[in-house]
């Protein structure tokens, strides 16, 4: 379903401030994979999620997305079959639209013509409705206000309905409830597990919180410094604890100690 060799991405190229933010990366998902990605600031997460989306240029390696080369697709491009909500719920959505119009966005922005002629229909609009009703927070009685107007969860949940509305082939989520509250993060990680499943969405998630890698999909990876240290899958992922988490992570810390 989607294959990475040998990814490598290097930042500040040829100056003293160069850094190999991935390191020769190498991951296959299976359709349908829920990954979740730990690991210290600066451990290559969002770079390979970036890399993957085509927002980051990589010095070498191949991107396979259902046997495609992606590598040298645009973002843009890639965007037609990848979906991506990111940490800050400002992104992914167009403030001055209404909620109905940055649907009527996600689903026909990859078409040609002026999106809102062809989906603002009164069947699309009722269509539209139903979507958000799924997400639980009344949104589909606010269809005509503006996105701006909205919280920091409402954004985040319709950005994640947006990213995921033409059933994407790969799901892409950079730490998108870092900046909500608990509550708000604990709903918001309820939608993203119902929306999944519903759809059997092959997914990557990146999260601080080890608990939330633990408890959701089927694999855990665990990156530091732009190399990937550990993948814990299905039953040896379920029975881990925070404990033991911690303890990987002490033990790679001192490895490194050694070695320098």
């Amino acid at each position: 379903m989607l294959k990475i060799r040998d990814l490598k991405v290097t930042f500040n190229k040829n100056t003293v401030d160069e850094k190999i933010a991935l390191n020769h990366i190498n991951l296959i998902l299976k359709e349908g994979d829920f990954v979740t990605i730990i690991g210290n600031n600066g451990a290559g997460k969002s770079t390979l999620l970036n890399s993957i989306f085509g927002l980051v240029e990589t010095d070498k390696g191949k991107i396979i997305l259902d046997n495609k080369n992606i590598t040298t697709l645009s973002s843009h491009k890639r965007a037609k079959e990848i979906g991506m909500v990111f940490q800050n719920p400002s992104y992914g959505t167009a403030p001055h639209m209404t909620i109905g119009e940055n649907l009527a966005l996600a689903t026909m922005s990859d078409k040609q013509g002026n999106p809102f002629s062809k989906c603002m229909t009164k069947s699309n609009i009722a269509q539209f409705k139903e979507l958000l009703k799924s997400l639980g927070l009344g949104l589909e009685n606010r269809i005509n206000a503006n996105v701006g107007l909205l919280s920091g969860g409402q954004r985040q949940a319709l950005s994640l309905l947006m990213a995921t509305v033409s059933n994407p082939k790969l799901l892409l989520l950079d730490e998108h409830t870092a900046a909500l509250d608990p509550k708000t993060a604990t709903k918001i990680l309820a939608i993203t597990q119902d929306i999944i499943t519903r759809k059997h969405l092959t997914t990557i998630m990146i999260t601080h919180n080890i608990d939330n890698a633990i408890k959701y999909g089927n694999k855990l990876i665990l990156m530091q410094n732009g190399n990937i240290i550990k993948i814990y899958e299905n039953e040896e992922k379920h029975k881990l604890s925070i404990s033991d988490v911690m303890k990987l992570y002490a033990n790679t810390i001192t490895d490194e100690m050694i070695l320098k």
